[in-house]
């Protein structure tokens, strides 16, 4: 039981982090253009796409699934916490 306590609280966190990153990268231009040009992850998309169209195509298709993604973890999270709890 402590074990699934730990998984949901851990899922929840996760979700928040990723929350905040989807939404800081919408809202802060900077942040965004920052990260695009140092991420060891968006190399691939730089690569392919050039910087500027990387940070469009992240900032109109991936944060916004970020955002629905982090949405759902909290969701399952919060979700299985209460499950368990309530037992």
């Amino acid at each position: 039981m402590k074990e699934a306590i730990l998984y949901s609280v851990a899922i929840i966190a996760a979700g928040i982090f990723s929350l905040i990153m989807a939404i800081r990268f919408i809202v802060d231009k900077n942040f965004g253009e920052r990260y695009i040009r140092e991420s060891p992850k968006a190399l691939i998309w730089r690569k392919i796409f050039g910087e500027e169209k990387a940070y469009k195509m992240t900032k109109t298709i991936f944060a916004p699934l970020g955002i629905v993604i982090s949405t759902g973890m909290l969701i399952m999270g919060v979700y299985y916490l209460v499950r368990i709890v309530i037992r």
